[in-house]
């Protein structure tokens, strides 16, 4: 994933790429590539193929074309927009993605269509959709291009090696100390147990004899069912408190998804990611009235909570959009549609 090209004379980030649905791969990697049509179709800008980075979180389709010099790549590089890099779950440190090139007919013709971008939600793609809706959640404080200079440099400046020095030496030194922080960390144990959880509900989702075939439901659900793989990673980091049993919320799940009584099971579910979602402390900013628009017609969200009570949303303000998609009632009902459906009952099933 590449890094911001650099920071323009008013301070704001440059992105290398404008195309969020749009890769491209260095001259040294092409090298790679032993199809004479296919190197052709890339260096013509013409290249479909389908991306994904492990663990998948999404598989979108992507044009794929050669980098130019102001693409800013090394070798053996892929460059993709930051405003994709949440739809990946992607973090800033070079993850790897691959890259599945098409070349069959039908499937060059559904990732045309997919790729056609309109700015009516209503009338986006499956991967348009998931984009905005990830944006919103969290996307739009990952992606570079939308900061401030003076707000990256202090993102960049929370990362340095100073920092997270100055940082353990306050844990040692606080109350409680290093010891303090032990139960936290040893939450990271089940991390396998999440992820693996996580596995599970996708498959479910996938399968679903309603939602799977909910565009905006469906993308919804996706991102609010990855907090449950991010549950332990956020504790381990310090970020979020699972309390004396990091697997309390996912026996939560697995009794919920398991229950003979598919209301009472549905109830545990939404629960437990309703915590999640709370733990998670994920924070996104109102940045204009399209986001205040979207955010009331698509997660049902027009207000939070604030130190004062909660009021109405207002541009500019930062709040846990994922905590407040459970408590509007959007987020529950699809997680209650995903447990609860008739016919979706044989298939639900943890493990």
């Amino acid at each position: 994933m590449i890094r911001p090209a650099g920071f323009d004379a008013a301070g704001l980030a440059v992105p290398a790429i404008r195309n969020p649905f749009e890769a491209v791969i260095s001259e040294d990697m092409l090298r790679h590539i032993h199809d004479p049509e296919l190197v052709a179709q890339i260096r013509a800008g013409e290249a479909l193929a389908v991306g994904a980075r492990h663990p998948i979180s999404a598989a979108p389709f992507l044009k794929v074309r050669l980098a130019g010099k102001r693409d800013y790549l090394g070798p053996n590089t892929v460059g993709l927009d930051e405003g994709v890099r949440s739809l990946f779950q992607a973090d800033d440190d070079g993850d790897i993605i691959n890259l599945m090139f098409l070349r069959n007919k039908e499937s060059l013709d559904r990732a045309h269509k997919a790729l056609e971008f309109s700015a009516d939600y209503d009338k986006m793609s499956g991967q348009w959709k998931g984009l905005r809706v990830m944006e919103l959640m969290q996307g739009n404080l990952e992606d570079s291009s939308k900061m401030g200079g003076e707000y990256m440099r202090t993102v960049l400046n929370a990362k340095s090696l100073h920092k997270n020095l100055s940082d353990v030496i306050a844990i040692a030194r606080s109350e409680g100390g290093r010891m303090g922080k032990v139960a936290q960390r040893m939450s990271l144990g089940s991390t396998g147990a999440y992820s693996n959880l996580l596995t599970q509900l996708y498959m479910n989702l996938e399968a679903h004899p309603t939602l799977a075939f909910k565009s905006g439901e469906r993308q919804i659900a996706e991102k609010l069912l990855w907090l449950t793989r991010q549950a332990p990673i956020s504790a381990g980091k310090g970020a979020m408190d699972l309390g004396p049993d990091p697997m309390q919320l996912y026996n939560q799940v697995i009794t919920g998804l398991s229950a003979t009584n598919r209301n009472e099971g549905s109830r545990l579910v939404v629960d437990a990611v309703t915590k999640i979602a709370e733990g998670s402390r994920l924070k996104t900013t109102v940045s204009n009235d399209r986001d205040l628009a979207d955010m009331a017609s698509i997660f049902g969200v027009t207000s939070a909570e604030f130190e004062g009570g909660r009021r109405a949303l207002q541009v500019g303000d930062e709040f846990n959009l994922a905590a407040e998609i459970m408590h509007s009632g959007k987020g529950g009902a699809i997680l209650e549609e995903l447990v609860t459906s008739a016919t979706a009952a044989s298939t639900i099933w943890p493990g």
